[in-house]
């Protein structure tokens, strides 16, 4: 095995320049396209049984190895704690998942806002006592995380109607109600949340792993 690496190595020292500007540039082309496809799978992935039922397609993630919908099929529909119900459900009410301006929900698909021990994730509500949301959060108040779990952080100055809690490598760039930006650091597994951010240039992520 040895061997066969320093080849490779003699073989590519040898190369005139040209030649290895084009291999490197190659890789580095398929590199960057596998690092995109990685993270729109990350963001949105094809729903599977029971979630493909009730949840609208390619709205779908995984959590600690649990699949969560992130927007519901029917109208009247919104995600708890990953799975889709009835506006009348009485776990929507619990919940505190309004519109994002505080009224009933009435043809919504997702979640606006969540309160007491509940938070707001992906547009879902989840509880704090839940399986699910454990992973994301360990307590929240007024409709808040106040504290994550490992590999997730809380942006500074995040309210009910924000995404109060996010991924520490999550790629997406959040914008809070106060127009605080907040981005992540890629392949980071435990994470700090920054200072607060300002208007225009997003914050990144503390990476601590």
């Amino acid at each position: 095995m040895v061997g066969v690496i320093v080849c490779s190595m003699l073989l590519l020292v040898r190369l005139p320049r040209k030649v290895y500007f084009y291999i490197t540039s190659s890789l580095n082309r398929i590199l960057l396209l596998l690092a995109i496809y990685l993270a729109v799978g990350a963001l949105a992935a094809a729903c599977t049984d029971p979630q493909s039922n009730t949840c609208e397609a390619q709205q779908c993630e995984t959590v600690g190895g649990t699949q969560i919908c992130m927007q519901c099929k029917t109208d009247g529909n919104v995600p708890i704690n990953g799975t889709c119900k009835s506006k009348n459900d009485p776990t929507v009410d619990t919940s505190g998942c309004k519109k994002n301006g505080g009224g009933l929900l009435t043809t919504d698909k997702v979640c606006g806002q969540c309160d007491g021990a509940h938070f707001l994730y992906k547009d879902e509500c989840y509880s704090t006592s839940d399986a699910t949301g454990r992973k994301l959060c360990t307590k929240a108040v007024d409709g808040v995380c106040t504290t994550a779990a490992s590999g997730y952080f809380i942006p500074r100055g995040a309210t009910k109607t924000d995404q109060s809690i996010r991924a520490c490598d999550d790629t997406a760039e959040i914008m809070l109600t106060n127009t605080k930006k907040y981005a992540r650091v890629a392949n980071c597994g435990t994470c700090g949340a920054p200072a607060a951010a300002s208007e225009t240039n997003a914050k990144a992520t503390t990476c601590t792993a």
